[in-house]
């Protein structure tokens, strides 16, 4: 038996095939507190455990966690919410704000900044930035010419574009292809950042999970939260100085695919 696995032998005789996370004098343990000969280091394990958890994460309030409409434009919908909350940063008049038309207008600007931009060398990734872009969205764009075609079709709109086919007899017929998602990946982060001057911290949604002694991703109806930072970009690695406001979002990971969250202050 590899001595990586629990030694623990049930009244069948079966042996433990769970990983060992604790010794205690030759004795290895898994992270069921009955598999363990000593319930007080079990304890302190998980105690120790969860403090580092906590040391490596910080807190939040779940009433700080703001939805963005999950329609493919969520990551411009957190920058319209945050340009929305220091509207006198960027000129932004309430009474006039529609988030729809603000989340359209950002995505275009960001497309206009990367294609205009595009031998720009990113000093945090040694990339430049359109190599960064054709990185990120490799699956569906071999150029950047192509990028700014599809990113100027706005993410929340359909994910496909009507066309004109012509039949043998000679009638036109309309034909609806497909086209991919506009997502919003940390190439368009980094346009973001340099061009409005914006700290962005993207984290992730955790909580300690007890029974399986494991740090998980996890929703903001999940009790006893926190947020671990997956990612920083900083305009002034790039020379730019940093506005007074920073974006932060959570990278929600365990919807089947990425949904970005916006964290009011």
């Amino acid at each position: 038996m590899n001595e990586s696995t629990c030694d623990f032998t049930y009244q069948n005789g079966r042996r433990c095939h769970n990983s060992s996370i604790m010794v205690h004098d030759g004795v290895h343990s898994c992270h069921i507190m009955g598999h363990c000969s000593e319930p007080s280091r079990y304890e302190e394990y998980v105690a120790r455990m969860k403090q580092q958890f906590i040391e490596s994460t910080l807190s939040i309030d779940a009433c700080q966690i703001i939805n963005n409409k999950k329609d493919g434009a969520c990551f411009y919908r957190a920058v319209s919410k945050l340009m929305y909350d220091n509207h006198e940063i960027f000129d932004i008049d309430v009474d006039e704000y529609d988030e729809d038309m603000q989340s359209r207008t950002i995505q275009y600007e960001l497309n206009d900044f990367i294609y205009e931009n595009r031998t720009l060398i990113i000093k945090q990734c040694f990339q430049s930035l359109e190599d960064i872009v054709l990185e990120t969205h490799s699956d569906n764009i071999s150029t950047l010419e192509e990028y700014h075609e599809l990113y100027d079709i706005f993410a929340g709109d359909n994910d496909y574009v009507i066309t004109e086919k012509v039949l043998e007899n000679g009638k036109v017929k309309k034909v609806k292809e497909s086209i991919p998602d506009r997502w919003g990946s940390t190439a368009e982060q980094i346009a973001l950042s340099l061009k409005y001057g914006i700290r962005i911290n993207v984290y992730l949604l955790q909580k300690f999970d007890k029974k399986s002694l494991k740090v998980k991703d996890v929703s903001k109806r999940a009790k006893d939260i926190r947020i671990r930072l997956y990612q920083s970009i900083d305009p002034e690695i790039e020379g730019i100085p940093a506005n007074e406001c920073e974006l932060n979002i959570i990278l929600e990971q365990n919807c089947g695919m990425g949904h970005y969250l916006y964290i009011s202050a």
